[in-house]
């Protein structure tokens, strides 16, 4: 029976099936016209035809795009495709899909538009609402970084990284490397020698670049150009794009190695239409500086340039009582120009070439503790004179499957310094310091495409040859210091040349074996070699006699090499929430001491470091709060010490073990349309946890490390009116620190406030900048001398006007 049954249902399937066909056929309704109407909330897409029932209307969301199907109509006439229908939206396409039914598929700028009403009484209207997401929260949407070599959401990368877009850096004035630390957690700048751009000490994560003599824990990168050494790091920004600081060792994807993080510097690209900027800028102490970009096609859609320059110039604040003048002014400016050539879809060639030339003035230290903190007492106004240029050639081919990148850059600084040194109105001596750095790069990669889905990796060879010339460190002796010493006045001069060669081979692999889940890999080999010629002489004044006067060494090396791991893993709850953890090696390679007057102290040993990470990314309230966390452990073997010798001069170098643990915090919110709310803040405990100073017999254990602020505060508030309005008050906050390892000069919690009023039309604004408002004195250097401990302090308050205007 049951058999029966089922072929009795088999011999009439084909008869149901033809008739339900036929009536399906019979209910498709033709359209005939469609009609696409702007609206106040978007636009209204109108099917007109013999719509003589309700038609059903399914939606559904992919990325930002929205996707409606008419079920029950087919369209008559050709397919419909319009570009930016409406501002907010990218595209809109009407088509039949199948015999009886349409699709329309509106796509957003950023987000997907919303269906707001679907009408069907004698024809089918769909309303269709364009998001309406506030500039500065598409910018938040939107922040791409390149931080880890390919172009990705900054919620996407898993390591603890600040960036900063064209608009934010614009908006906060970050136009120094110290204006960019003071938004950044746990990064640090100071500048010694009042505002002379004399000598910059950093800190990343509680590692510092203290012991100058030996490489820069930290990398700094503008455009691919490696920036290196204490005294050529106070540079102006000028025409930037965007700015990433990215924590953490970088070794499996930078050229050159960094222990405690880098500073990535991307400046505007030529553009395909011509357009310009003009800033123009007058304040406190007869300040006056003036900032032009200019950029265009040379030929439309292939060749392009880009021309920026700034001049600037400032009076001193630092009163000589000996003299009753005002020292300390400053002059000097910068111009960079970049060329941009594609001559086919798959390659990219771009040149760039800057220059740079500062007359800064004395740079002036007080005695701490004097009452005036801006006045000193000395017989001799120094200087201070910077001039650098650089040039970079990158070539880039790219096609769906591989990417590869060529990098060759170079870049020659030079700075002269002579500066009063016994800090009295005596003709004892003065400091001396005439050194240039010639550094060549060249950096090969070959990565998978950003299209990639389940696996990502890249390769990548590095060479560095970086000769340090030291024309001149020392003391010249006046008449005076000179008789002290039995001595003619002269010039105790030490020179030196040191030449480094770094080869390193690096890379880094990420796999996605499930949906979510992120496992990356790298592996850098390093190796470094230096070479050193040094010598002391005295040289008399007037006279060709050079009296040696301290240790020479000849043709003096030094060999380092090291093998570098890190490991991460990262898991996606969902598109808004991350969680990351790390381990990474860290490493500082050998060198030679050019101030060294032993054979003990002469070698730099390699430093190590394990680093540990763990952090949360997460963004709420369709991205109107952005909150992100890490958490991080540092083991230091070796930790690189700097230390005095007895006539005040950092030239004696020693070995530490240090650990690190710290803690940042970041937050962005937009809570109502216009308002921008950004807070950071960072946490370090960096104590020296074995250290014997061998030199003064002290035992440190504990102390903490130099120039490392127990933490930092970052706050801002920022309003943009409709009108035309611009207000933003931010604050900075350092905790206490020490300046030296025997944690003698110390400086508590400090906080500076800066604020800025504005008024902005389309193409033009005007602005009024205060800086440290409330005259906040803080210590930016400080040495254990003698005669007393001396040192420098940061910029008093500030305030000027602003111009701006765009074509």
């Amino acid at each position: 029976m049951k058999n029966l049954h089922l072929l009795h249902s088999l011999w009439l399937a084909p008869a149901i099936a033809v008739v339900c066909i036929q009536n399906t056929l019979a209910q498709v309704i033709d359209i005939t016209n469609v009609r696409i109407n702007p609206t106040p909330e978007g636009l209204e897409i109108i099917f007109d035809g013999n719509i003589d029932r309700n038609l059903e209307v399914n939606q559904r969301v992919e990325d930002n795009r929205l996707i409606l199907t008419i079920n029950n109509a087919r369209l008559v006439g050709e397919t419909i495709e319009i570009d930016n229908p409406t501002p907010g939206l990218d595209f809109l396409r009407v088509i039949s899909t199948t015999e009886n039914s349409i699709q329309a598929i509106v796509t957003g700028d950023t987000k997907a538009p919303t269906v707001d009403t679907i009408q069907t009484e004698g024809q089918l209207s769909i309303n269709i609402v364009v998001p309406r997401i506030a500039e500065e929260e598409v910018e938040i949407i939107e922040l791409v970084v390149t931080a880890e070599k390919f172009a990705e959401n900054i919620q996407d990368v898993p390591l603890s990284i600040t960036a900063f877009s064209q608009g934010e850096i614009e908006d906060a004035n970050l136009d120094s490397l110290n204006s960019v630390a003071n938004n950044t957690p746990n990064f640090s700048f100071f500048s010694a020698g009042g505002q002379s751009r004399f000598f910059s000490t950093y800190t990343m994560r509680g590692l510092s670049n203290n012991n100058f003599l030996s490489r820069d824990t930290v990398g700094f990168f503008v455009d691919d150009i490696p920036y290196d050494y204490t005294g050529f790091l106070d540079i102006d920004l000028i025409d930037v794009e965007r700015i990433e600081v990215l924590r953490g060792p970088q070794n499996t994807l930078y050229g050159r190695n960094a222990q405690a993080g880098v500073v990535n510097i991307i400046t505007r690209e030529p553009s395909n239409t011509f357009e310009g900027q003009l800033s123009a800028r007058y304040g406190s102490f007869d300040e006056r500086s003036g900032t032009i970009a200019i950029s265009g096609p040379l030929e439309p859609e292939i060749l392009f340039f880009r021309l920026s320059g700034r001049l600037e110039a400032r009076d001193g604040y630092i009163t000589n009582t000996l003299t009753d003048e005002v020292i300390g002014s400053t002059s000097g400016g910068n111009i960079r120009g970049k060329l941009l050539w594609l001559p086919s879809e798959d390659w990219e060639i771009a040149f760039n070439s800057s220059y740079q030339d500062y007359n800064n003035g004395d740079p002036t230290f007080q005695l701490i503790g004097q009452s005036d903190l801006f006045a000193v007492n000395q017989d001799f106004i120094g200087f201070n004179r910077i001039n650098s240029n650089d040039q970079s050639l990158k070539i880039t081919y790219d096609n769906d499957n591989i990417q590869a990148t060529s990098i060759t850059t170079r870049r020659y600084s030079n700075q002269e310094v002579e500066t009063e040194a016994d800090f009295s109105p005596v003709d004892l001596f003065t400091g001396i310091s005439d050194v240039n750095s010639t550094i060549w790069t060249q950096e090969v990669r070959l990565q998978s495409s950003e299209e990639a889905e389940n696996l990502q990796w890249l390769v990548g060879g590095y060479f560095e040859s970086r000769l340090f010339n030291v024309e001149a460190d020392g003391l010249r002796y006046g008449t005076v210091g000179a008789q002290t010493l039995g001595l003619q006045p002269g010039l105790d001069r030490t020179s030196a040349e040191l030449d480094q060669t770094t080869f390193a081979l690096f890379g880094q692999a990420s796999y996605e074996p499930i949906e979510a889940l992120t496992l990356t890999a790298g592996l850098r080999y390093d190796t470094t070699n230096i070479r050193m010629d040094r010598r002391r002489n005295y040289e008399v004044d007037g006279s060709s006699v050079e009296i040696p006067f301290g240790m020479t060494f000849d043709d003096v090396e030094t060999d380092s090499s090291a093998l570098l791991p890190r490991f991460v893993i990262e898991y996606e709850f969902n598109p808004s929430a991350l969680v990351y953890g790390s381990i990474t090696q860290g490493y500082k390679p050998a060198g030679l001491n050019f101030r060294a007057e032993s054979d003990d102290v002469l070698v730099i040993g390699e430093e190590r470091s394990w680093n540990y990470e763990i952090g949360v990314k997460t963004s709420w309230l369709d991205n109107r709060l952005i909150a992100n966390l890490a958490v991080f452990y540092n083991s230091i073997d070796d930790f690189q010490v700097a230390l005095q010798d007895q006539r005040g001069f950092i030239a004696n170098v020693a070995n530490a073990e240090a650990s690190i643990f710290g803690v940042e915090l970041e937050l962005k919110a937009e809570p109502v349309d216009g308002l921008d709310l950004i807070a950071g803040f960072g946490y370090t405990d960096a104590t020296f946890d074995r250290f014997f100073n061998p030199f003064t017999g002290q035992t440190l254990d504990g102390n903490r490390l130099p120039f490392a602020p127990e933490f930092t505060i970052n706050f801002a508030a920022q309003y943009r009116a409709p009108w035309g309005l611009f207000a933003r008050v931010g604050l900075n906050t350092l905790g206490s620190y020490f300046t030296e390892e025997s944690n003698s000069i110390f400086q508590g919690t400090v906080t500076t406030v800066d604020a800025t009023l504005g008024y902005e039309l389309e193409n033009y604004g005007i602005y009024l900048v205060a800086n440290n408002i409330f005259d906040t004195r803080y210590l930016t250097s400080g040495l254990i001398l003698p005669g007393g401990n001396v040192g420098s302090y940061n910029d008093p308050f500030t305030i000027g006007v602003l111009l701006k205007a765009s074509f």
